[in-house]
């Protein structure tokens, strides 16, 4: 058997691809900043500051109008069953007239139920 010297051939590192990349994730970098900077000089109003937003109706200004126009109107089912559930367990009203039966709201009727157990009467 014969020796056979396997030679390393040295490294050698391309740099015009490396100097390329580098120089386009800065570019990256540089275009994403001043966008996020011209974003935020825009908007007008600081999303942090919380219960002083300025707001179209409630809608943030931040929202689109046409968006502001669709969350301000639109009531989906459950949010109508939601406020009708409210309206009658926060309101008095006639259950059988006839009877002399009302409905009471909620905290009215847990208050005489809570005296009547306690033996203070209706």
């Amino acid at each position: 058997m014969t020796d056979l010297e396997i030679r390393q051939e040295p490294d050698q590192v391309p740099g015009k691809p490396i100097a390329a990349v580098i120089i386009a994730t800065l570019a990256t970098i540089a275009v994403s900043v001043v966008a996020v900077w011209m974003i935020g000089d825009c908007g007008g109003t600081d999303l942090r500051a919380g219960p002083s937003v300025r707001t179209w109706g409630g809608v943030p200004r931040e929202i689109h109008h046409v968006e502001a126009h669709v969350l301000r109107g639109v009531e989906t089912d459950a949010e109508r069953a939601r406020r009708q559930a409210i309206l009658e367990l926060s309101t008095w009203r006639w259950v059988d007239r006839d009877r002399r039966r009302v409905a009471v709201p909620v905290d009215v009727a847990i208050d005489l139920y809570l005296r009547q157990r306690a033996g203070g009467g209706p």
